[in-house]
């Protein structure tokens, strides 16, 4: 069973910090302090879309040693989730992250890996900072265009570009352009994955610096186009300098005319034009079209919606006439653990997992406590002891023998619970294998265990049976 939901209002960013990062308040988050073998990272909470262009705009302070300061840090394009967190030193907490993409902003030379004596930029991959091919991708290139030192307790302004049409990236320092390559980052780095999460790592070694970054209250803008259904809102946003004004015509529909971020509840199609100073006193005119439509889904099975011995699993693919800002969920009778794998939240699916998991365990210790403990009302026995009673009309022989056979299986029925969320979990994740290997193994341990539960050889009572 598939759902489409579409997304209206956005939420306030937010962003997951790890090792030695810390907000300062105002989405600046410093990332090292003034000591050494540090090590943090900031990741944006949402993944981005590289099938589409982006913008961001952003200010990095690298601190004010400059001789002995280190080691730089990195915007990164990764897959491995939130949590991600390299090591200390050189490397600048880019390592052990693969695949990936990364533009690094260097104030130490390291020869092993190419380095320019001046503090630097380059484009790097698969978590090495390494210049030179296959991983090194551009550059290096000195950070200031005259080769300046940037380790100087100034918020540098930053800008990264993507263009998915021509497949080039571009970072811009201090207003200049520093350096841009085609890079395949769908294909060549992420092997076909389009949503990625992003973010920023740095670290210190021996040497050490405070820094930084500064981030805009609403770093990603809307696209050149938003779909919406008939009677939604849709936030549309636009990226300019910290004091710039905005000017968006008309003003029809709109929340307000006249900020960064205005919602809009239109009822029907619009065209809006936005006005604003942005990176580096540029002046910006956005066009950005809002499409008011009914929004229309479809499923498809490939190759067919039929498993066989012989097609052991099956792919299926949602869409829709809406081009982007829709999220397909797709549910089976045991929940949504596929759905968020296969997205690749992680977070999510643990979450999730969690969750089944303890609800197991609840519902497998309140099974147990209803039959075994909990006293019937207006009587002296069990539930489950009652249910003997009325079952073989109070035979005591009888109730003696159900009860020695069923106390086991209600004792382990938390495990029980646990072992069938588990093999779903296996079953969402599509390791059939595993899963048979799981089956398996139960149906013997079962055949072994049987005889010796019935006729003896445990501490759990006999039920009277002779072979």
């Amino acid at each position: 069973m598939g759902s489409l939901l579409s997304r209206g209002e956005l939420a306030a960013q937010s962003y997951f910090l790890n090792g030695t990062a810390q907000s300062l308040g105002g989405d600046c988050y410093q990332l090292t302090t003034t000591q050494g073998n540090q090590n943090g990272t900031v990741w944006y909470s949402d993944l981005i879309d590289l099938t589409q262009p982006f913008d961001l705009n952003f200010t990095m302070n690298f601190g004010t040693l400059d001789a002995s300061g280190a080691d730089g840090m990195v915007f990164v394009l990764q897959d491995v989730g939130t949590d991600a967190l390299g090591q200390s030193g050189g490397a600048l907490g880019f390592n052990g992250f693969n695949p990936s993409f990364g533009i690094e902003f260097d104030t130490w030379q390291n020869g092993q890996y190419g380095d320019l004596v001046q503090d630097h930029i380059g484009f790097v991959s698969d978590g090495t900072v390494d210049h030179a091919p296959p991983t090194g991708l551009g550059g290096p290139v000195t950070a200031n265009i005259n080769g300046a030192n940037i380790e100087d307790g100034e918020d540098h302004p930053v800008r990264i570009t993507w263009d998915p049409n021509t497949q080039i990236i571009a970072v811009y320092f201090d207003c200049e352009l520093r350096l841009a390559n085609e890079v395949d980052l769908i294909n060549a780095i992420f092997s076909g994955q389009e949503f990625v999460y992003w973010g920023f790592t740095g670290s210190t070694g021996g040497s050490y610096n405070n820094q930084s970054v500064c981030l805009a209250p609403n770093i990603i803008a809307t696209g050149p186009e938003a779909w919406i259904c008939p009677g939604g809102s849709v936030e549309l946003n636009v990226i300019g300098a910290p004091d710039s004004d905005y000017l968006w015509e008309p003003a029809t529909f709109l929340s307000d005319s006249i900020g960064a971020t205005v919602i809009c509840t239109p009822d029907s199609s619009m065209t809006y034009v936005v006005t604003y100073e942005g990176f580096c006193e540029a002046q910006i005119s956005d066009t950005i079209h809002v499409e008011v439509a009914e929004l229309e889904g479809a499923a498809v099975a490939n190759p067919s919606n039929v498993l066989t011995c012989l097609v052991e699993s099956i792919e299926l693919e949602g869409s829709s006439n809406f081009p982007n800002g829709i999220d397909f969920v797709w549910e089976t009778v045991d929940g949504n653990i596929a759905n968020a794998l296969g997205a690749k939240e992680q977070n999510r699916a643990r979450h999730i997992i969690a969750q089944a998991m303890v609800a197991g365990v609840l519902v497998g210790i309140t099974l147990f406590l209803i039959a075994t403990v909990i006293p019937v009302p207006g009587r002296g026995g069990t539930f489950i002891a009652y249910y003997y009673e009325v079952l073989s009309s109070g035979n005591a022989e009888a109730v003696r023998l159900g009860l020695d056979y069923i106390y086991p299986i209600v004792f382990l029925a938390p495990a029980l619970i646990v072992i069938s969320v588990f093999n779903a979990i296996l079953s969402a994740k599509g390791d059939f294998t595993t899963f048979g290997i799981v089956q398996v193994a139960a149906f013997f341990a079962n055949l072994i265990l049987d005889p010796i539960l019935v006729f003896g050889g445990t501490p759990f009572s006999l039920y009277g049976l002779n072979v």
